[in-house]
């Protein structure tokens, strides 16, 4: 398999969409665990058979998804070529050397989020993130501020 796909460097648009659309999933999921119970019952009862907990995991895996196609989002338009990947320093490192963005994370800022790419989706003894982890995330890392750059 090569490095690049012919479709990462020319969808700027769609990668931009499709983070806004994890975007917009990991906002809901927050607020569903933020329901008035006597408001929906069913949704819930939805809510007590999946946990708080792992509607944050949840929530924190799109936020990630978000960052990873936002900064492709930004890659494409640069036309700069990717691996697909989820690691998202080394999409920081891409865009640092494309001159793509004005404002690059931290690495350390980075970290954290990388590992959202999977952590909820695998069994794992790391600890779950909490609420205030992801209003911390969404804070760096929402929507508005990562496609600034694209």
């Amino acid at each position: 398999m090569s490095e690049t796909s012919p479709n990462t460097t020319n969808n700027a648009d769609s990668w931009l969409a499709y983070a806004r659309r994890d975007v917009v999933i990991a906002e809901l999921l927050m607020q569903v665990g933020e329901l008035d119970p006597e408001a929906n019952a069913k949704l819930a009862a939805l809510v007590g058979e999946v946990g708080h907990d792992d509607l944050i995991e949840a929530a924190c895996h799109h936020a990630q998804q978000s960052a990873e196609k936002a900064m492709k989002a930004a890659l494409a338009s640069h036309r700069t070529p990717f691996r697909k990947i989820h690691h998202l320093d080394y999409l920081r490192n891409l865009l640092a050397e494309a001159g793509g963005w004005d404002m690059l994370p931290s690495e350390a800022q980075l970290d954290r989020l990388s590992e959202f790419a999977v952590l909820g989706r695998y069994p794992d003894p790391d600890p779950a993130p909490t609420r205030d982890e992801f209003t911390h995330l969404h804070q760096q890392f929402g929507y508005d501020d990562v496609s600034a750059g694209v």
